[in-house]
């Protein structure tokens, strides 16, 4: 009889509930025992246990007569069908609820430890096939969910990377943002004198992940849908768009947009097929689809299978699949630094130092606090808002909880920029908490799993003060929704800016940005009249001014408190060759490779 993943965990919890049972002799229960343990009715427990003695995993024999109890042998070893159970969730994409049957079943060590090496294996490097055609394969843990690949939804760092691989845009642009933008989707452009009107010519043959060609058409509907998600922003310079065939495209601007072309390299602004995102732009399918090096070809709450697309227009990955499966927190994989050929370093786990292993890295943002400024209340005080960012010891943050904090930081971190200066000031931050309205009001810091430390330490911190801080923690996808944004006073997260003033340019505008929803109106309306003359500026040292305006203008508002500069790294296996942090700050599968005579599971 084919077993199923209840019927399994329903006998480890008669083996919990009745470890006697294992002996040669039976256990003998009672019809209000078998339902306690099985936590069901008494009907349904004895549903539950002739399908259990159908497997032969065990026997019962009913009790005669009123009040007489039955006997229950348990005769299959438990050990194997948990072990077995464990590694078919893993198979199918839940690796959560397979370390969550090992930590409440296992019972010894012996077994938990054959769990792990059997996973310890499983991750990394895999090729499957003969000589003719062999199928290289990569999984990779991760310690966050994903929560969006759609490119109008995506927020968080790693979910705008896997757009990055599975999409593709009109133009591209390097990391470096003084690069010249290159070729994508269109291979040639123009534009009039007044940088109006552009006209975009496309490469024909593309084609997305479900066979169909692309056309001007899929553009138009791509850039028409943006208008209507969270990342309207992108989009805002477009007036009108017209198909002049089914390969070019005339796009008119309502306003002269000389950061234009930047944006439409810019992930949101990938193209989806037209077909499947629904007839008015608000559907999208079960799996993205896109035109992108790599495929999505299955997606559960856990993992995510990624296979290289054969028909992709530039270079098609080396690598075949590439697996991310989502553990379900640092410490799964504590007991062994082997695990996989790769480790993505977040902050999330801590691993030893790896002799022979390749160490990459890189500033990726700064961490920071934004005020909820648009709530009527507490936080309209300035004085309560300066004590805040003086009487956090940033430094004895960084020293505290460690890496991936790097220094103090007092603004927006741009590359290898760090602006590490101090402001704590305890002195200075009681005279100001004294000046203020506070009367030890409790304030809510809300934040999601990544920044659980540090908004706890904050919290702690703080209460030294006198100042009471309530930490409101967030799934990842919770931590968007409006209602919780609107409820915080406080929300901790890391402004990813590697990537350049583009992202930047996201969290002020995107409608599930954490900073442009906590701005005050006057903070608003003066941040949008600096980018009105950011759009118009002509040089990379011009944008760069009024950015930095724009983020003096977040601090002398209180707005926003700076925390730290946060970095990102990477150790690698070294038969895996050409890796790079993106920049996402996450590892670019785009061109690794594994040397073929060193392809090993473990090194």
């Amino acid at each position: 009889m084919e077993r199923s993943m209840k019927i399994t965990e329903d006998y480890l919890l008669l083996t919990r509930a009745f470890p006697e049972g294992r002996k040669l002799s039976p256990v003998l229960v009672s019809k209000t025992e078998l339902a306690e343990a099985l936590f069901c009715s008494e009907r349904n427990a004895k549903l539950i246990i002739g399908k259990l003695a159908a497997t032969g995993w065990l026997r019962f024999e009913p009790g005669r007569g009123r009040g007489n109890k039955s006997r229950l042998y348990l005769d299959a070893d438990p050990a194997p069908l948990l072990l077995q159970e464990a590694e078919d969730k893993v198979r199918g994409g839940d690796a959560e609820a397979a370390f969550r049957l090992i930590g409440e079943y296992a019972g010894t060590d012996a077994v938990k430890r054959e769990f792990m090496d059997w996973f310890y294996r499983y991750l990394g490097y895999q090729s499957d096939g003969g000589s003719s055609r062999v199928v290289e394969k990569l999984r990779l843990p991760i310690y966050r969910p994903i929560v969006s690949m759609d490119p109008g939804e995506a927020f968080y760092a790693l979910d705008g990377y896997l757009v990055e691989l599975i999409f593709g845009t009109l133009v591209c642009c390097d990391d470096d943002e003084s690069a010249m933008i290159s070729q994508g989707i269109a291979h040639h452009w123009e534009y009039d004198e007044a940088g109006m009107s552009w006209t975009f010519h496309l490469r024909k043959g593309i084609r997305f992940h479900h066979g169909r060609e692309l056309d001007a058409e899929d553009v138009k509907f791509s850039y028409e849908r943006l208008k209507h998600t969270a990342h309207a922003w992108a989009v805002r310079s477009i007036g009108s768009m017209e198909a002049l065939s089914s390969h070019a495209i005339r796009i008119t601007l309502k306003e002269r947009d000389s950061y234009f072309l930047r944006v439409l390299s810019y992930s949101t602004c990938s193209i989806v097929p037209r077909d499947l995102y629904g007839a008015d732009g608000s559907g999208s399918p079960e799996l993205p689809v896109g035109t992108g090096p790599f495929k999505a070809v299955r997606r559960t709450r856990g993992s995510l299978l990624l296979q290289a697309f054969d028909s992709y227009f530039g270079y098609r990955p080396h690598l075949d699949e590439l697996e991310l499966i989502v553990l379900p927190n640092a410490d799964s994989l504590e007991k062994n630094d082997d695990a996989g050929f790769v480790h993505v370093l977040t902050g999330e786990q801590t691993l030893a130092e790896k002799i022979g292993w390749k160490h990459i890295g890189m500033m990726s943002g700064t961490s920071l606090l934004t005020v909820n400024r648009s709530m009527p209340g507490l936080l309209e005080d300035p004085f309560l808002r300066r004590a805040l960012n003086v009487l956090i010891d940033r430094q004895a943050m960084v020293t505290e909880l460690g890496f991936p904090r790097i220094s103090p930081s007092s603004g927006f971190v741009w590359g290898n920029d760090d602006k590490g200066v101090d402001e704590f000031d305890p002195d200075a931050g009681m005279k100001l908490l004294s000046k203020s309205n506070y009367a030890g009001e409790t304030i809510t810091l809300a934040t999601f799993p990544r920044h659980q430390n540090d908004a706890e330490w904050i919290s702690s911190s703080l209460s030294q003060y006198g100042v009471r801080v309530e930490v409101v923690l967030h799934t990842w996808a919770g931590m968007l929704l409006q209602q919780s944004v609107e409820a915080a006073h406080l929300i901790l997260f890391e402004a990813v800016l590697s990537e350049g003033p583009i992202r930047l340019l996201e969290y002020l505008q995107s409608s599930t940005g954490f900073i442009s929803s906590h701005m005050s109106p006057e903070t608003r309306r003066r941040t949008e009249q600096i980018l009105g003359r950011f759009k118009l500026a002509d040089t990379e040292e011009t944008r760069r001014d009024c950015l930095d305006e724009i983020e003096g203008l977040l601090k002398s508002e209180g707005d926003i408190l700076f925390l730290n500069s946060k970095a990102v790294s990477a150790m690698t296996h070294p038969s895996l060759r050409d890796v790079r942090l993106s920049h996402r700050g996450w590892v670019d599968f785009r061109n690794a490779w594994v040397m073929p005579d060193s392809k090993q599971i473990k090194p």
